[in-house]
C-alpha cells in the first residue's frame, strides 16, 4: 500500500484530496493545526498535529511519521483575513511567510529522508504567484509574495532531488471554493482529482501545473 502525506487535511482542498486518496486505496497521513480533531473513521488514515507557527510541532510531527512516504502534498497555507490591502503590512507579512514559506520548508526538509526514491512532492501554489501575466488586481501582497517564493523552492528542490528520482511540482488549483475564497465556483473535489492524477503519473520535475497541463510561472 502506498502512503501519501497531506498537510492541512482537515478542510478544503486538503480534506478533499485526503478523501480521494483513501478512496483509491492509499494510506493517508494528514496534518491539522487543531489537537484532538477527528476527520475520517478509516483504518488507513492517521491525523497528526502540525502548526507552522510553532516549531516544536514541526519536530513532533516528523517524529510521529514512522513510515516511508511515496507522495508529499504541501497543501497547508494561510491567507489572513486582514490581508486585503495594497500596502504591505509587515506584521502580516512575517506571519504569512512563517506559515506559507518558512514553516513549509522546515517541515519538508525534515521529511525528505522519509520520502522514497522515485516519489513525488507537490507544492500547492496559487494563480496569485504568476509573474509572467499582468495582475488583474493588486491585493493580498503578503500571500502573493509567499506563493512566489514557494515556486522558487519547487525549482530548487527539483534540482536538489534529481539524483533520487523524486519529482517536485507546483500546482495552481485555480479559484477554489474554500474558507479563504467563498465566492469561487470550482470545488475542492475537482482539485483533488487533479492532484491525484499528478501524483500518480511520471512527468517532468520542477514544473508548474494547472488542470493537468504545464503552465507558465
Amino acid at each position: 500500500m502506498k502512503t501519501v502525506l497531506i498537510t492541512g487535511a482537515s478542510r478544503g482542498i486538503g480534506f478533499a484530496t485526503a478523501k480521494k486518496f483513501l478512496a483509491e486505496g492509499w494510506r493517508v497521513i494528514g496534518t491539522t493545526t487543531k489537537k484532538g480533531q477527528t476527520i475520517f473513521d478509516n483504518a488507513n488514515f492517521k491525523l497528526i498535529h502540525l502548526d507552522y507557527l510553532k516549531e516544536e510541532t514541526i519536530l513532533s510531527a516528523v517524529k510521529e511519521i514512522e513510515e516511508a512516504i511515496d507522495v508529499l502534498i504541501n497543501n497547508a497555507g494561510a491567507l489572513f483575513e486582514s490581508e486585503d490591502i495594497i500596502k504591505v503590512d509587515m506584521e502580516i507579512l512575517r506571519k504569512t511567510l512563517e506559515v506559507n514559506l518558512i514553516g513549509q520548508i522546515s517541515f519538508t526538509e525534515k521529511i525528505l529522508p522519509m520520502i522514497k526514491n522515485g516519489g513525488q512532492i507537490i507544492n500547492v501554489g496559487s494563480r496569485s504567484a504568476i509573474l509572467n501575466e499582468e495582475l488583474a488586481e493588486i491585493d493580498a501582497p503578503a500571500y502573493r509574495i509567499s506563493k512566489v517564493a514557494i515556486n522558487m523552492y519547487t525549482k530548487l528542490l527539483a534540482k536538489q532531488l534529481e539524483s533520487r528520482g523524486i519529482i517536485v511540482s507546483s500546482i495552481d488549483p485555480g479559484s477554489v471554493k474554500t474558507d479563504m475564497n467563498t465566492q469561487a465556483k470550482k470545488l475542492p473535489e475537482e482539485v483533488a482529482e487533479e492532484m491525484y492524477a499528478l501524483a500518480t503519473t511520471k512527468h517532468e520535475s520542477g514544473q508548474f501545473w494547472k488542470s493537468g497541463k504545464k503552465r507558465g510561472w
